[in-house]
């Protein structure tokens, strides 16, 4: 996968907790499974971000400047 579509999942995390926000508000059933659920998603997105960060090949270079 490439790394846009990690920024893809943390968007999408980031639109769902928005969405819960706004059940939890109105008080509409199901709002912290949303919640639970775009958490889920966030903490993903992060980790394979850092997974492909880190195992870009010229993160050497870049840490030695």
């Amino acid at each position: 996968m490439k790394l846009k579509y990690g920024i893809i999942i943390l968007v999408l995390g980031i639109c769902m907790d928005f969405a819960g926000a706004w059940m939890k508000l109105t008080h509409q059933a199901n709002a912290d499974q949303v919640f639970l659920f775009s958490t889920v998603l966030k903490i993903v997105a992060m980790l394979f971000i850092v997974i492909k960060l880190v195992t870009h090949p010229k993160l050497r270079d870049f840490m030695n400047y």
